[in-house]
């Protein structure tokens, strides 16, 4: 599944559920920048299991781990 660039570059760390493996793509992000989903609306996105263990590894990269 294809998605939007402005969707991806939009998304925050608090915006992924990690447990039930969803991110919660938000119309705009929460500093004002323009970036918004394809609908302008508010959506989740299912993320597979390989998606959550490369934002895991990000994330432990992000903080130094």
């Amino acid at each position: 599944m294809k998605k939007d660039a402005g969707e991806i570059i939009g998304l925050q760390w608090t915006k992924i559920d990690f447990d039930n493996r969803v991110a919660h793509l938000e119309e705009k992000r929460d500093d004002n920048q323009s970036y918004k989903t394809k609908t302008g609306k508010k959506r989740k996105a299912p993320l597979s299991i390989e998606a959550i263990r490369i934002l895991r590894h990000l994330e432990s990269v992000k903080k130094g781990i």
